[in-house]
């Protein structure tokens, strides 16, 4: 190939003042980016993190009222089957006390 006629064929090897400012305020440039990126992760970060620990406490409020309504429920439950048993228990002694008597007479 053959070198064009005018055109330098050796490259120019050096830096000027105003290519290294440009550069510095490339670098800050990508530097500032990166940290508001880092910023803004971090922020939708924690706000991610604390919709997750309300969300969190209110399904553990709620399960602490469902079972406070379970265990009421079963206490009544409970008080209820114990005044049916001793109401059964006391006819059942009625019942055997009068059988006992009419054997008796």
């Amino acid at each position: 190939m053959q070198p064009i006629k005018g055109f330098v064929e050796k490259p120019v090897a050096y830096i000027t003042d105003n290519h290294l400012k440009t550069m510095d305020k490339l670098q800050e440039l990508t530097e500032k980016l990166y940290q508001e990126g880092l910023s803004k992760g971090k922020q939708e970060g924690e706000a991610i993190l604390a919709e997750a620990e309300k969300k969190a406490a209110a399904i553990v409020e709620a399960a602490r009222k469902e079972a406070e309504a379970i265990k009421e429920q079963a206490e009544k439950d409970a008080a209820d089957y114990k005044t049916k048993v001793e109401s059964d228990l006391r006819m059942a002694a009625r019942q055997s006390v009068e059988a006992t008597r009419q054997d008796i007479e």
